[in-house]
């Protein structure tokens, strides 16, 4: 009985392990093909590694980026809610991810919110960085 035990939990250890190293191996395909702006590649593999678990804002981010640099505008808005997230639980993401927020939000004609996010950019922006105002 302890025999079958120990076995049954060495197998469970290793195929838990085996699971860890293909979300890393995912994760790690997701960056490089991001880094290289191929985001139609870079998308299933961080969509993968969110289904496994992921709760990284900053994973949430790029996934949200992908989506955002499809062609078609139903596949666009599908950015929101990784944005929303990356949003919520991040400190380290760039300002100007309210303004892309807020741009993903008038092309779902989501006005009230669109303007929410435009206000929240201008707020956090340098007041100095006129282009970035303008």
């Amino acid at each position: 009985m302890i025999r079958k035990t120990y076995l049954l939990s060495v197998g469970l250890l290793f195929s838990v392990s085996i699971l860890f190293a293909q979300g890393s191996k995912s994760l790690t395909d997701a960056e490089y093909y991001f880094s290289v702006k191929s985001y139609d590649q870079a998308l299933p593999k961080f969509l993968e590694v969110i289904q496994g678990g992921e709760k990284n804002p900053l994973v949430h981010y790029k996934a949200g980026v992908c989506y955002q640099k499809m062609f078609d505008l139903s596949d666009q808005v599908k950015a929101i809610p990784y944005f929303e997230y990356a949003l919520q639980n991040g400190k380290e993401i760039p300002t100007t991810l309210h303004y892309d927020l807020g741009t993903l939000y008038l092309k779902d004609e989501n006005i009230p919110k669109a303007t929410a996010s435009f206000v929240k950019f201008k707020e956090l922006t340098n007041k100095a960085d006129k282009k970035a105002i303008a």
